[in-house]
C-alpha cells in the first residue's frame, strides 16, 4: 500500500496572493476563461489527423477456370499490415501532445502573468 500512495499526485490549485475568498474564484473563473481563450488564439486549433491507411478498398476480379467457366466478382481488402498504422499514428500522437503542451505553457505563463501560482 505504501507504494501506491507514494505515486498519488497531489492536488494543485491556482493561487492569487493578492486576492481572497469569493473575490478570488470570481477573478480565477474570468482570468482562466481569458487564458484559455489566449492560448488558443496563440497556439491555434489542435492538427487534423494524419490519414491513415484505407481500409476499405473494393477490387473488382474476373476470369475463366480450366474448364472454360467464366467466373467474376467483387471483393474488399481489409488492410491487415498493422505496420502501416503505426508511424503515422506515433507522430499524431507527437503532434496532439505538443499541441497540449503548447497551450498548457501559454495558459500558465498568461495566469501567471495576472498573478496566479500552481500549489
Amino acid at each position: 500500500m505504501a507504494a501506491l500512495s507514494a505515486c498519488a499526485q497531489q492536488q494543485q490549485y491556482w493561487q492569487n496572493s493578492n486576492l481572497g475568498g469569493q473575490n478570488a474564484q470570481q477573478q480565477l473563473n474570468i482570468d482562466s476563461g481569458e487564458c484559455t481563450a489566449a492560448a488558443h488564439q496563440a497556439i491555434g486549433p489542435a492538427p487534423h489527423p494524419i490519414a491513415q491507411p484505407s481500409t476499405n478498398n473494393m477490387t473488382s476480379f474476373y476470369g475463366t477456370t480450366s474448364s472454360g467457366a467464366y467466373f467474376s466478382g467483387q471483393a474488399r481488402s481489409a488492410n491487415n499490415d498493422f505496420s502501416a498504422w503505426g508511424p503515422s499514428s506515433s507522430i499524431q500522437i507527437d503532434r496532439e501532445v505538443n499541441h497540449r503542451n503548447s497551450l498548457a505553457n501559454v495558459y500558465n505563463g498568461c495566469m501567471a502573468q495576472r498573478g496566479w501560482s500552481l500549489r
